[in-house]
């Protein structure tokens, strides 16, 4: 198994791992703790707060016509992030009335970005059980063009971070009336599920 094939290891390992993470919390108060300071290291690390402040405070939006399909809706989106840049996603909705779950979606290396056949299958299908999906294209990666050379910089995992909080904000901000507050989450594969794990560690509000 190679250094990033950690997730070929067998069952059992796993099993391992996870007695091993549960002896580490004692209780609840434990664990909360320990939590508290990943958080607080993951915002350090990252530098996060620094680009946050930059964050256009009336950012400039585009909304493509909705598109509407067997139990849910797409709506494209752009919206300027920090002066000069914006972020490119799609909004999945439900059909039906009332509030529901939000998911942030960050996408991941894969071709085609958040057009990707399976990718819009997946919204789709989370859409018609009732989460509004918000598939955003990760920097400088998608954004109807291959790759570009910023993706590689060192900014590019901070600016990927802020586009999934300068979306969620947006959703909050003017889709209230649709949104269950109790229930946010996020969801990635690939270079999306390690934007996934930024964000659930990234307090915005």
């Amino acid at each position: 198994i190679k250094p990033y094939e950690y997730a070929r290891r067998h069952t059992a390992d796993g099993e391992k791992m996870l007695a091993w993470l549960t002896s580490l919390y004692a209780d609840r108060t434990q664990w909360e703790a320990r939590r508290d300071t990943l958080r607080r290291e993951v915002r350090q690390r990252l530098g996060i707060d620094d680009f946050l402040k930059q964050c256009v405070e009336k950012p400039r939006t585009v909304l493509s016509k909705q598109r509407r399909y067997d139990g849910y809706s797409v709506q494209n989106i752009c919206i300027e992030t920090l002066p000069g840049e914006f972020a490119y996603g799609s909004i999945y909705a439900p059909l039906t009335k009332g509030r529901h779950p939000l998911i942030i979606c960050p996408n991941g290396h894969f071709g085609d970005g958040r057009y990707r056949k399976d990718q819009q299958q997946r919204l789709a299908t989370l859409a018609r059980m009732g989460a509004i999906c918000v598939d955003y294209d990760i920097y400088a990666w998608g954004q109807s063009a291959d790759e570009h050379p910023d993706h590689r910089t060192e900014r590019a995992h901070i600016v990927q971070a802020l586009d999934g909080l300068v979306m969620l904000d947006w959703m909050l901000d003017n889709r209230a009336k649709q949104i269950d507050t109790t229930r946010i989450a996020a969801n990635g594969g690939s270079g999306g599920g390690s934007l996934t794990v930024l964000l659930t560690a990234l307090d915005r509000r």
